[in-house]
């Protein structure tokens, strides 16, 4: 029997997207995080965004968690694009460890294991 993770239907393992930080960060400077909302969290420079960076359009991208509580990754069609992993990137499923690039900025998309449905990675 090969053991397998559970579903949580909260939307559990504290799915969030994480800032890299850059060569020029300070020496003591912290870690930033944005945990992503229950349903969809909007990613933009518009006053209504969910999550605000400056430099991009009003409203980029969103990150959606689906029925089966998968979070995916949605470019609005921006001219700027995306890209996930390196890849540019439309609509994607996002997995632990993958690097989202909005803009200048780069972020990754990490959740806890136990909500990742006995697959691996994501």
């Amino acid at each position: 029997m090969n053991p397998t993770t559970t579903h949580d239907p909260r939307g559990g393992g504290h799915a969030r997207l994480i800032f890299a930080l850059g060569g020029d960060a300070q020496p003591n400077a912290e870690q930033r995080e944005f945990e992503l909302l229950p349903g969809v969290t909007v990613i933009g420079s518009g006053a209504d965004a969910d999550l605000r960076l400056a430099g991009l359009d009003d409203h980029h991208a969103e990150v959606r968690r689906d029925a089966a509580d998968e979070y995916i990754y949605v470019d609005l069609g921006t001219s700027a694009g995306s890209r996930v992993d390196g890849q540019p990137a439309g609509e994607q499923t996002l997995h632990t460890g993958d690097r989202i690039e909005v803009g200048h900025w780069t972020l990754s998309f990490f959740r806890e294991e136990f909500a990742d449905h006995g697959r691996p990675y994501g």
